[in-house]
């Protein structure tokens, strides 16, 4: 398989569709694939239609002793004018489903390991050309051709993510919201805030999202979110500390702290400190340089 994407907006449900673009011995072929039946935790079943053959597909979960049986089977009905040609090409359709079982049971056990740091990436580390470059477009294309899918269930988990209005922000809690999370997102704009929860919600049927308002430059709004979050009393699984800016010239915040330094370097240490330990809050609004640094190394002591 080369690509996969789903085309209807929200949860998935019996008439969800999907694209799905598979590899051939010479070129590709595209599938529209319509989810026909699905029985939580027993059965999936699924229509795919292309120019060249249609598919049923069945996929059916069994409880064992030792985890869960899969039963993955592909019906195909090849067009009138392509019969001939699927008699021969037999061997093909038999290893590509091999294969894709294969990639199914690797993806299910979700045991991938760290991959290695290759040496274009610690050049760029150390450089500001190329590092720059691998944080545009072209550094995503570059890393997804190392992703591995991901099917560890992160349903129900609570997860807060900064910056979530737009770009990696928006896409991180898109693809989480799809996978069931339970979702806080922090952003500084009313509105962008409102209209980036109902986006996600319309597009993923997950209605477990809500924002809190911040400007993560600013200290004191970094402590007060802290504390309305352990006020809620809702444990936090996961923090995606995604908000950030670089500024050119060089400015200060009203709070007396350079702003790169301040949005990037301080406030996500000090959000981190403050949702995992609630006595190492910072409850003084409006800290100075020398104040604010003088808490935060009492914070790690």
């Amino acid at each position: 398989m080369l690509s996969a994407r789903k085309l209807t907006a929200g949860a998935v449900g019996v008439g969800t569709q999907f694209e799905v673009v598979c590899a051939l011995p010479v070129g590709s072929v595209k599938l529209l694939y319509t989810l026909h039946k699905l029985q939580d935790n027993a059965r999936i079943e699924l229509r795919g239609h292309s120019a060249f053959f249609d598919v049923h597909d069945t996929i059916t979960l069994r409880s064992t002793a030792i985890g869960t049986h899969i039963d993955y089977r592909a019906e195909f009905t090849f067009k009138p004018l392509m019969a001939s040609v699927a008699a021969l090409s037999r061997k093909g359709m038999e290893q590509m489903g091999r294969e894709s079982v294969a990639g199914l049971g690797a993806a299910l056990q979700d045991e991938f390991p760290l991959g290695a740091t290759s040496g274009f990436t610690r050049a760029a580390d150390q450089l500001v050309l190329p590092g720059v470059t691998l944080f545009s477009r072209l550094g995503y294309t570059l890393g997804r051709k190392r992703f591995n899918p991901m099917s560890a269930s992160v349903k129900d988990k609570h997860m807060l993510v900064t910056g979530a209005s737009s770009g990696l922000g928006y896409a991180a809690a898109l693809e989480l919201a799809r996978r069931g999370a339970t979702l806080t997102l922090v952003m500084r704009d009313r509105k962008k805030a409102e209209r980036t929860v109902a986006d996600i919600q319309r597009a993923t049927g997950n209605s477990a999202i809500q924002y809190e308002l911040a400007d993560l430059g600013l200290m004191a709004d970094v402590d007060a979110l802290v504390a309305r979050m352990h006020k809620r009393g809702k444990p936090l699984d996961v923090l995606v500390n995604n908000a950030g800016a670089l500024f050119n010239p060089r400015g200060e915040t009203r709070e007396g702290l350079e702003q790169s330094f301040a949005l990037l370097l301080l406030s996500p240490y000090r959000l981190t400190e403050g949702l995992a330990s609630p006595s190492t809050q910072c409850t003084r609004a409006g800290p100075t340089r020398r104040a604010c640094a003088r808490r935060c190394r009492t914070s790690t002591s």
